[in-house]
């Protein structure tokens, strides 16, 4: 009966995930409506982040903090390439893009990791993995209706800063399978956290020298910030790992494919976005592109718990 529990909290863990990574798209919609611009919002994410994982990690894990000082450049290279970069560039592409079609383009990742493998990692690539990339492709070009973009136009800005974000995620998957993998997910997750938190400060520096102020906020902004500091940077991760720990990772890998029309579904109910012919279709691509590479995985034993 326990085991049965924890099988089923697994895939609800999952689920919860992708809904708190899909609700991160509504807030910054709402957040851009009170007049935040990108950067602060991506500060005050990072900073209500960082302190509530440093509490929790000194009051109750302190020995993951201790880390060797080799491993600190490349923690610094995680947090300004991988987690930094996709987050700006993210949140960028949501400045000119329904938060449907942002999101969409951010999750052709899957299919860059895999391309990404094959050419810096010399892993194998196959037929299934060629066809998921023409999938994630062809799903990209219907999704975004690039045809109809005019050279320069805020919606071409807007796919490439989704693209980008998709690009910048996926360094941070491969770098943190194949550079970070012996250090904890939860040790990369704070250091990380927190090193992204100082290089957005040391950006502002110049900013806060010469207006000898804080910037103006509202109570409604700041509680925004921490929501999505929380809902972003630590809920779904925690519950993804919890999945991970009780379904296997490639059981996890599927049900994460929520994520997408949990964001339609919410686009449309809170902010009111309609989608296109061209647009569910591209969706149905992309969505089956990730599958496509996905499914693979269900053939090969989970490799334990972390």
């Amino acid at each position: 009966m326990a085991h049965g529990f924890k099988r089923y909290w697994g895939y609800v863990a999952v689920a919860l995930s992708s809904t708190f990574f899909a609700l991160v798209a509504i807030l910054t919609k709402v957040a851009y409506g009170l007049g935040m611009t990108p950067w602060l919002l991506l500060t005050l994410q990072s900073l209500f982040a960082s302190i509530l994982l440093l509490l929790y990690a000194f009051l109750f894990r302190p020995g993951d903090l201790r880390v060797s000082q080799n491993l600190l450049p490349k923690l610094l290279a995680q947090a300004g390439v991988g987690s930094l970069g996709t987050s700006f560039l993210y949140l960028s592409a949501l400045l000119y893009l329904p938060a449907s079609i942002s999101s969409m383009l951010l999750y052709t990742y899957p299919v860059l990791v895999t391309l990404g493998a094959f050419l810096f990692f010399r892993e194998k690539i196959g037929a299934t993995h060629l066809l998921a990339l023409a999938l994630a492709l062809g799903g990209t070009i219907l999704s975004s209706q690039i045809w109809q973009a005019s050279a320069g136009s805020s919606w071409l800005k807007g796919i490439f800063y989704g693209l980008a974000s998709a690009a910048s995620y996926s360094f941070f998957i491969l770098y943190g399978e194949h550079i970070l993998h012996r250090v904890k997910p939860f040790t990369t997750l704070v250091y990380v956290q927190v090193f992204s938190s100082v290089i957005l400060l040391l950006y502002r520096l110049p900013w806060f020298l010469e207006e000898r102020r804080p910037p103006s906020l509202t109570p409604l902004q700041l509680l925004l910030g921490f929501a999505v500091g929380t809902v972003a940077s630590i809920l779904p991760f925690w519950l993804l790992l919890e999945g991970i720990n009780y379904i296997g990772a490639s059981k996890t890998s599927i049900v994460s494919t929520l994520e997408l029309p949990v964001t339609f579904l919410l686009a449309f109910v809170f902010l009111g976005e309609k989608f296109n012919l061209w647009q569910g279709i591209g969706a149905v691509l992309i969505v089956t592109s990730v599958f496509v590479v996905r499914l693979r995985d269900l053939r090969l034993p989970d490799r334990g718990k972390l």
